[in-house]
């Protein structure tokens, strides 16, 4: 009888935490839920818990909130996503499920494209047995004052776009 599979999820927002959780108790996998890359790499330091089976990283940030800096753009939805996965994968983590974004491409014009492409590309280089990339499209959920004109153009005309989508 093999152990009980072991996932952390990490994403600052609770109700994908949530989501995430509910869906892989559901198949009798173990979760641990944080709400920041900080405080998994804190716990991947401090060595108190076996290490996950697989980290599901849905780590990122905003245009705005990241005061519109591509630096700290970076900050999050790069350096700390690579940081967070390097950390886990040195510590036994075999996979990873990464949240990024459709269009994702190292070589776009596209600023926030470019950066979720480039982080896709170095995820697959850190070694992982299994990288699992997750590309969701138009983001509807509630979020707080925080919605581009494009996207708020986007929420509206999506569901007549959605009778159009069937496969």
């Amino acid at each position: 009888m093999s152990a009980k599979a072991i996932a952390w999820i990490v994403d600052d927002d609770r109700s994908i935490r949530w989501v995430l959780q509910k869906a892989l108790e559901a198949v009798d996998i173990t979760v641990k839920a944080f709400e920041s890359g900080d405080l998994v790499l804190e716990q991947l330091k401090r060595g108190t818990d076996t290490p996950p089976d697989v980290l599901v990283s849905a780590l990122g940030t905003t245009w705005n909130k990241a005061e519109k800096s591509e630096a700290g753009f970076r900050a999050v939805d790069q350096e700390l996503v690579l940081n967070t996965a390097s950390a886990a994968h040195q510590c036994g983590v075999k996979q990873i499920i990464a949240v990024s974004s459709i269009g994702a491409d190292a070589g776009s014009k596209s600023f926030y494209l470019r950066v979720k492409g480039e982080v896709e590309r170095d995820l697959l280089k850190i070694g992982f047995d299994r990288v699992d990339i997750l590309r969701p499209g138009l983001l509807r959920g509630e979020r707080s004052n925080d919605r581009r004109l494009g996207e708020r153009v986007g929420i509206a005309l999506s569901p007549v776009a959605d009778l159009f989508l069937h496969g």
